[in-house]
Order: C-alpha cells, then sequence, then structure tokens
C-alpha cells in the first residue's frame, strides 16, 4: 500500500517521516533536516497538533514542574472537551487539566481525591463521574471545576450513567 505524500519534502512518506512526525519538536515539520536535538532532549512529553498530523506543538501544562499525565478523555457528545487525569510526580495529589478548545489550551483544577476512570455523561457534556481509587463515586456537572461526593463503597464495574427515558 502506498504511503501518503509528505507535505514538508513533497515525497512518499516514509516510516523514518512518521516517527519524526510523531517526536517532533515544536514547529517541526516531518523531513526536516536540520539538528534539533538541543532542543528535543530526552524528556518524554505531551505534543499536540490540529493539522492531522503536519505539524506539532509541545504542550507545556505547568512550565517548570513536571507533570505525569495518568489518563485522558474526550467528551463523547463535544470532541473540544479533553480531561487530563495529573499525578505529581511524587504521586502525593492529583489534578485534572481541562480543555474546551480541541486541547489548544488547558486550566488545571486541583482535586482532593485519586481518580481510577472519569465517565464522560452520554448526552450532556459538562457532566462527569469520577471513580476513586478508595471506591468512592464523586459528580461534577461543570466539566470537572467542582465535585460533589455521590456515593462509598461503590464497586467498580457497577458505575454507569442512567438516561431518562432510556434507563427505567
Amino acid at each position: 500500500s502506498k504511503q501518503p505524500e509528505n507535505k514538508a519534502t513533497g515525497k512518499e512518506t516514509t516510516k523514518e517521516d512518521m516517527e519524526t512526525s510523531r517526536n517532533a519538536p515544536p514547529s517541526i515539520r516531518p523531513g526536516d533536516t536540520e539538528d534539533h536535538s538541543a532542543i528535543g532532549g530526552n524528556a518524554i512529553a505531551l505534543w499536540w497538533s490540529s493539522d492531522f498530523g503536519t505539524l506539532y506543538t509541545k504542550l507545556n501544562l505547568q512550565p517548570g514542574i513536571a507533570t505525569v499525565i495518568d489518563n485522558f478523555y474526550i467528551c463523547p457528545t463535544n470532541k473540544k472537551k479533553i480531561i487530563l487525569v495529573s499525578s505529581s510526580h511524587n504521586d502525593r495529589d492529583q489534578s485534572l487539566f481541562i480543555s474546551t478548545d480541541e486541547g489548544a489550551t488547558f486550566q488545571k483544577q486541583p482535586i482532593t481525591f485519586f481518580v481510577e476512570t472519569l465517565l464522560f455523561h452520554p448526552k450532556e457534556e459538562d457532566k462527569v463521574l469520577a471513580y476513586t481509587k478508595e471506591g468512592k463515586v464523586y459528580v461534577s456537572i461543570d466539566l470537572g471545576k467542582k465535585w460533589i461526593l455521590l456515593q462509598e463503597r461503590v464497586s467498580k464495574d457497577h458505575i454507569f450513567w442512567a438516561v431518562a427515558g432510556v434507563d427505567g
């Protein structure tokens, strides 16, 4: 099967181009032959593309602070809404990074619990359930800005949204 054309070089995209694209430092296009080793380094980072992988921009969620992304969730009814679950480097606390613009920008939201999983409402895009590692369920109706403890001693297999008119 023929590979798509590399827009930077005008040639067929190679495996090397794809690797460069996935790991490209800011404002570097696949096929770029300039040495950018001083920019790239060996650190693992989160990169964002708004043009289907032609150009990547490094996300800097907390300048000067090592940020560990544990998981990410995309709203099923509005793909512009994204929540990243982040732990501090020493796992002492967690925060959410919330985006309403497909990941172009994020707002940090500290939380007082440790998320095991998040679950967006199937129809209402700002409603989210959080299941914690301690077996608690929290609910947010404002895309994770404020949380209310809903239930304790819940097993993970029993977390779901009931939808009016669908679930009895």
